[in-house]
């Protein structure tokens, strides 16, 4: 699994991070995404002050490598 991440986005400690999914089945894709969104869900609602920021996630939105060649900033993890 590779995992990209971006940093510098704007506000201070702000982040996107890209997962790659190429090598995964459907079955482990949609379950990856399930347990981000139970994820995201439960640290979204759980956090003490209005003043924590929110973790967004959207299933929908798709990066694609061409995307990620230019992009500044970009870390890469591989697992």
């Amino acid at each position: 699994m590779e995992i990209l991440m971006q940093k510098g986005m704007g506000r201070e400690g702000e982040f996107e991070l890209y997962i790659g999914t190429d090598f995964l089945t459907v079955n482990q894709r949609k379950r990856l995404v399930r347990g981000l969104t139970a994820s995201v869900s439960n640290q979204n609602n759980s956090k003490k002050s209005q003043n924590i920021g929110n973790i967004n996630f959207d299933p929908a939105d798709i990066a694609h490598q061409e995307d990620l060649m230019n992009a500044k900033n970009l870390t890469i993890y591989k697992k």
